[in-house]
């Protein structure tokens, strides 16, 4: 099964909702559902990670840096390497 533009947004739209609620387990759980799909990985990861650090959601950015973005692959880490200055900077502001 493969995502569609508007799959992704509302995938988008519900990590948000989980990340205000700072529900963690459902995010997990949601993305280890999307592995295996088609999906816009970069994205999906850059919206939900700097919304997790406009929210101040210290655990939602930590586990989206050190466990998600490690399994993404190489071209999509380079890729996505500058949002963590500026999500680090929104968490302490």
């Amino acid at each position: 099964m493969s995502f569609s533009e508007g799959d992704l947004r509302t995938f988008i739209h519900v990590g948000k909702h989980w990340v205000k609620r700072g529900d963690l387990v459902s995010l997990r759980e949601a993305f280890g559902q999307l592995e295996t799909q088609d999906i816009d990985m970069p994205t999906l990861f850059h919206r939900i990670y700097l919304h997790a650090c406009l929210k101040k959601q210290t655990d939602i950015a930590e586990w989206m840096e050190t466990t998600l973005f490690p399994t993404l692959c190489p071209i999509q880490q380079i890729g996505l390497r500058h949002i963590f200055p500026y999500g680090h900077r929104l968490l302490k502001k």
